[in-house]
């Protein structure tokens, strides 16, 4: 089965929402041992923020500049930063923030790679060759 260039922005649309509503119930839950851990609390921000990054650029292609997408992603995670200063069981982290900020500037560097990857269906398999190249433009 071929999927059409809507489709793929609708599965990427679906994963980054998802993906967003976990991170952030995982970030304002009260237990600080979710199971769901790199191991190391920077790294499962720098993680977190690059695939969400990943997920943004993928949902809608075509709208926004990368520029914009990471900083709404920054802006974001500041506001979890916030949210958790104001809660009782959690604390305001302003080294988590810039861990965030590292995993996006990782999806800017990452990107032209990852980008390639949709021109190579047997890595990708679930999106079809050059679709997203054509309507990108050069």
């Amino acid at each position: 089965m071929m999927l059409t260039s809507v489709s793929v922005d609708r599965l990427y649309r679906y994963l980054f929402w998802s993906a967003l509503g976990v991170i952030t119930f995982l970030a304002l839950w009260p237990m600080q041992d979710t199971g769901v851990t790199t191991g190391w609390d920077k790294s499962n921000h720098v993680l977190a923020f690059l695939v969400l990054a990943w997920l943004l650029d993928g949902a809608w292609p075509r709208h926004l500049s990368l520029v914009w997408k990471l900083a709404l992603l920054l802006g974001y995670g500041l506001a979890i930063e916030v949210v958790q200063g104001l809660l009782a069981y959690r604390e305001l982290s302003l080294w988590d923030w810039f861990s965030d900020g590292l995993g996006l500037l990782a999806y800017g560097l990452l990107r032209p790679w990852l980008q390639s990857l949709h021109s190579a269906p047997a890595r990708l398999p679930f999106v079809h060759a050059g679709m997203r190249d054509q309507e990108r433009g050069p």
